[in-house]
């Protein structure tokens, strides 16, 4: 005797799709968390591998720093002299707010006073991505605060306190440093000397005596 298909009724299709629809919603759910989550979590490696690399670089430059280190403009200027050829040079740490990057540009002293030059034509690089904010402090080897403009290195400046936020898809993250130099100052160490004996006599200075 044969059975009669009949097929799915109306309700059990009605049934099965709506078993589907919960099933799919619970599915795009997860999918969603997990997708957001991703993102999170990347956005927070990224940021800490940004930091990271830029820190041990600007540490790197201000540690090896022998003609002094200051600040003009909101730019940290880092001063090298080369001794063997008597060359003096400088990079230029400048945060762009427009492009919320980090820059660098190198520098060598121009002969017969004729100022810096870029080097090899360069401009501007990107030195970090992310930044929402630079900040540095300049101290002397007795802890004190200096402040410091102009195009020169100062001599005194021992330690170098750097500031970094960075935000990237919701999340931040913050690099805060404090640098000694360590080379000894080479171009600048009459400078020095000059800093330390007006310090200690400031009747000695130019002007001031009798």
């Amino acid at each position: 005797m044969k059975k009669k298909n009949q097929g799915f009724t109306l309700v059990e299709l009605i049934v099965t799709i709506a078993i589907l629809a919960l099933a799919g919603i619970g599915i795009g759910t997860i999918i969603s968390h997990a997708l957001k989550h991703y993102r999170i979590s990347n956005a927070e490696v990224n940021l800490q591998e940004e930091s990271q690399l830029v820190g041990n670089q600007l540490m790197n430059l201000v540690i090896d720093a022998n003609d002094g280190v200051s600040m003009a403009s909101g730019e940290l200027n880092i001063y090298h002299y080369d001794d063997t050829e008597d060359v003096r040079s400088k990079t230029v740490i400048a945060y762009q707010e427009e492009t919320h990057t980090l820059t660098y540009t190198s520098y060598t002293a121009g002969t017969s006073g004729s100022g810096w030059l870029s080097v090899d034509g360069e401009t501007e690089q990107c030195l970090a991505e992310y930044v929402t904010g630079f900040s540095v402090k300049l101290f002397d080897a007795a802890g004190k605060e200096l402040a410091s403009a102009g195009d020169r290195g100062d001599t005194r400046v021992r330690q170098v306190q750097m500031k970094i936020s960075y935000e990237l898809d919701g999340e931040s993250y913050a690099f805060d440093q404090t640098v000694t130099l360590r080379n000894e100052v080479l171009a600048g160490s009459i400078k020095a000397a000059e800093h330390t004996e007006n310090e200690a006599h400031p009747e000695t200075e130019t002007g001031n005596t009798e």
